[in-house]
């Protein structure tokens, strides 16, 4: 297995953070409606679809400032979006070529999150979603299965990220962006010829300030953090808050199977 922790450090104090507290590993709404929708997204069979997972708009005040994981698979959100309007309807309609995986809807109110039409979604899904700067994301479709695809399609993103305000070389890029590929997290930015037989999709997202990031060992000790500021992935793959301990230095063991029921010493019985 591989282990990876993303810990964003903040500051030394939580007034003195830089990052939002709120906008954290947030679980995602389950079972949010809206009475009189106005704007819906078509399933397969060109009916209005319905989603039942909404963000907080509180925190996710706008589009293109988050990123949620899906059952562990990091995705990204869709830019490619436009409307079209029809019985009286509006209708959410996602370009062919944009590779994101979900729109997020605001004109309902509610930050309904639309994934893909094919997929059917219910309370034994899990979404955690994070609140990002409104920053461009680079992303190329990686469709090809020749020799060398994956090296061109990262080479493409590296000249994306290259063409703004600061160059980098492919040490750089690794220190300030994270890498996705089909929803998996990857550590290594060089070249790697065993994923030109996968298609898919990778992306970059720069990563924000103050941010650790530990690779290869179970258990991180040392850098300071913030609490539920940490996302720890294994395999590139997300892994939930309830999956791992988040504790203070000091704490040497941790004894597990302990009972915590709470026995009645003295029943009494009371009749009417």
């Amino acid at each position: 297995m591989t282990y990876n922790y993303v810990i964003s450090t903040g500051d030394t104090t939580i007034t003195g953070s830089q990052l939002n507290i709120s906008g954290k590993n947030q679980d995602a709404y389950f079972g949010a409606d809206v009475l009189s929708k106005t704007h819906f997204r078509l399933d397969g069979d060109g009916k209005d679809k319905e989603y039942p997972f909404s963000v907080d708009i509180n925190i996710i005040t706008g589009e293109k400032t988050s990123l949620i994981s899906l059952n562990s698979q990091t995705m990204l959100e869709a830019t490619g979006i436009t409307t079209t309007s029809t019985r009286n309807k509006n209708y959410y309609i996602q370009s062919a070529t944009d590779l994101g995986d979900y729109i997020i809807d605001f004109n309902n109110g509610e930050g309904e999150i639309m994934f893909d039409p094919v997929l059917n979604l219910d309370q034994q899904d899990v979404i955690y979603y994070d609140k990002r700067d409104l920053l461009s994301h680079f992303s190329q479709g990686k469709t090809s299965t020749s020799a060398g695809s994956w090296n061109t399609e990262l080479d493409n993103i590296h000249a994306a990220i290259d063409a703004g305000a600061v160059s980098s070389s492919k040490a750089e890029l690794e220190e300030n962006y994270f890498l996705f590929f089909n929803g998996q997290k990857l550590k290594d930015f060089t070249s790697n010829t065993e994923l030109d037989s996968v298609t898919g999709v990778l992306f970059a997202i720069k990563k924000q300030s103050n941010t650790d990031e530990i690779t290869g060992v179970s258990d991180s000790y040392g850098p300071k953090f913030i609490e539920n500021h940490v996302d720890f992935y294994i395999n590139g793959m997300e892994q939930t808050t309830e999956d791992f301990l988040q504790i203070h230095t000091g704490v040497y063991m941790i004894e597990t199977g302990i009972d915590s029921s709470v026995y009645l010493i003295n029943q009494q019985v009371e009749n009417y």
